[in-house]
């Protein structure tokens, strides 16, 4: 099948001159047509010339999965479908694109509560491709069927698509009351086995993020929506571990020297993407800086590595984590 996506479109050319029977195709209409939408198109300025258009034709008569199995005649220059009502898009799956599709199908039964996921299952279900139960034990996804919240997803979800704002009722922990945003929705966001929903607060005129196991009820509210001009994933979370960017926080250099047992599992599986190796010791330790903001989760990250951690720098956040480890040493006191 195309390797690329202007080889997809010639083919999709070819095949839409081929099925208008109204015309007669010659090699040479073939490649002016597709030159000329690949011009419109791509921005391709020079053209498809006969040896590339020969070559497409070749690959589309090969059988899946290398090509449509199109039953293309040239003769006499003049290019023709034998088959009048052949299509490329009509062309059956075979036993490879099935198990293609089971694998991927038990692949994506595994993420419960993701509305996208249901909606595709559903549509291969209709499709009546299903999954093969003898496939899920190839990949397993760890996934948490008991979390609180999943309720919410499919609502948040159409009012986010949907562009309505919403009512909530929300229950932080450790507070009595609960509060009561107004909230234009932009986003679902998993970290860690937990999902969070992140908008734009009406009341408090600041971007939140609300933890779905929170969220008491959700209603629409009859405000206008606001537009989302302040949330752009690929740059908000940037900076962070986790999904809490607390205000007027800037990146920092922590500094971190990690034991001999734990460095090989820190060196292969970054902390961060600003994650640089400083140094390796001769007792197998080893020292790496991060390009961060300091936030709940890097704190509760940190002190889970425990005796295998040592925070060189700043010293604000190692007197903190050493505060936070003398009280939980306490604990285990008789």
């Amino acid at each position: 099948m195309p390797s690329n996506k202007n080889a997809s479109y010639r083919y999709r050319l070819i095949n839409h001159c081929l099925r208008n029977r109204s015309r007669k195709w010659t090699i040479d209409s073939l490649m002016e047509y597709i030159s000329e939408n690949l011009a419109r198109e791509f921005d391709v300025k020079t053209g498809v010339s006969e040896r590339s258009l020969r070559g497409d034709i070749a690959l589309m008569r090969k059988d899946p999965p290398q090509g449509y199995g199109a039953p293309i005649v040239i003769r006499n220059r003049q290019v023709y479908y034998s088959d009048p009502n052949f299509s490329i898009h009509s062309v059956p799956l075979n036993t490879a694109d099935l198990n293609i599709i089971h694998e991927a199908t038990a692949l994506l039964s595994q993420f419960n509560g993701l509305p996208h996921v249901e909606e595709m299952l559903t549509l291969l279900r209709k499709l009546d491709i299903t999954e093969n139960p003898a496939e899920s034990a190839f990949v397993h996804i760890s996934q948490n069927s008991q979390l609180s919240g999943l309720e919410h997803m499919r609502p948040l979800y159409d009012f986010i698509r949907r562009q309505q704002p919403i009512h909530m009722a929300y229950q932080p922990f450790g507070h009595e009351e609960r509060l009561t945003p107004t909230l234009h929705p932009y986003l679902l966001k998993e970290f860690n086995n937990r999902w969070f929903l992140l908008g734009w607060s009406e009341t408090d005129q600041l971007l939140r993020t609300y933890a779905l196991d929170r969220i008491v009820s959700i209603e629409p509210a009859t405000v206008s929506w606001i537009p989302n001009t302040v949330l752009r994933p690929e740059t908000y979370f940037r900076d962070i571990i986790g999904v809490t960017v607390p205000e007027d926080m800037s990146v920092q250099s922590i500094q971190l020297r990690f034991s001999p047992h734990r460095s090989p599992y820190i060196l292969t599986k970054p902390l961060h993407p600003s994650q640089q190796t400083v140094q390796h010791h001769p007792d197998g330790s080893a020292e790496i800086s991060l390009q961060v903001i300091v936030n709940p989760e890097l704190r509760t990250l940190l002190l889970s590595y425990a005796s295998d951690l040592e925070i060189l720098t700043p010293d604000y956040l190692r007197e903190e984590i050493a505060r936070e480890l003398e009280a939980a040493l306490k604990t285990y006191k008789p």
